[in-house]
């Protein structure tokens, strides 16, 4: 029988000293609720701890608090793309994440960027074929509007252009093409006159993607029709069978929760 209501909740468990738990330092865990929820007890526990270890990286982008009821921001990176590897950096200076994490993996000496680079493959806002300095994946946050992700791709592409890789550089044609996806939003959303530009923003991007464009010798057209490069299929790893079961870690940890 399915439970009606939600069933995840999520349980931070502090003492004193700062707010550090009893056991030295702070368990984040997630107890499921529901009695009759017909999903298996591993399964639920390795998804509650994904998505709170999803929530904590989508923390390090939030400027304006929309995240928590306080209302405070809890942004540790600028409006911006970012790269994959600058996201695991933030989080391996994280105890909240790391002490998840190792609940998650179930290996104290976890791999973070690699954790990290899971967790964000299946999200949206990924740039798969405008790699960062780094080498590592571009993202950006889901929580931007139209006008501030637009501001960010721009911003990549110029950086890219004029200081990562020049006029040549493979990344700029789908960054363009990312532009043009967003242009129909500017147009019809964020077209007032800014006091920065002078101009209206849909009208600005408008202009910016036609200089661009011939400035790399190509049509609108042309750039809209790119399309990502063919992977080569790779063979999949045999699975288990369903979740793994669970760690005499984790046990201890989900019982420490529920006392």
């Amino acid at each position: 029988m399915p439970c009606d209501g939600p069933s995840v909740s999520r349980v931070l468990v502090v003492s004193g000293n700062g707010g550090r738990a009893e056991r030295s330092k702070p368990v984040m865990m997630a107890l499921i609720k529901c009695r009759w929820n017909t999903e298996p007890w591993d399964s639920q526990l390795e998804r509650a701890l994904r998505e709170w270890l999803l929530d904590r990286l989508e923390s390090y982008f939030d400027f304006d608090g929309r995240m928590n009821d306080e209302g405070k921001p809890t942004a540790r990176l600028d409006i911006g793309l970012t790269t994959v590897g600058k996201l695991a950096d933030i989080a391996r200076q994280d105890p909240d994440f790391l002490q998840v994490g190792e609940l998650y993996r179930d290996d104290p000496a976890f791999d973070v960027t690699r954790l990290v680079a899971e967790l964000v493959e299946g999200e949206k806002l990924r740039f798969p074929h405008c790699e960062g300095e780094d080498g590592s994946l571009m993202i950006a946050w889901a929580g931007y509007d139209h006008l501030q992700l637009a501001r960010a791709v721009s911003a990549y592409y110029v950086d890219v252009q004029e200081r990562l890789g020049g006029r040549d550089d493979p990344r700029l044609v789908p960054l363009l093409a990312c532009l043009i996806e967003l242009l129909p939003w500017l147009k019809q959303w964020h077209n007032e006159v800014d006091p920065e530009f002078g101009v209206p923003m849909g009208d600005y991007f408008e202009g910016f993607l036609k200089e661009e464009s011939r400035s790399i010798g190509l049509t609108l057209d042309q750039i809209r029709a790119w399309r990502p490069p063919q992977r080569t299929a790779r063979r999949s790893r045999a699975s288990g069978g369903g979740a793994r079961p669970t760690s005499r870690r984790r046990r201890e940890a989900t019982d420490s929760l529920e006392e």
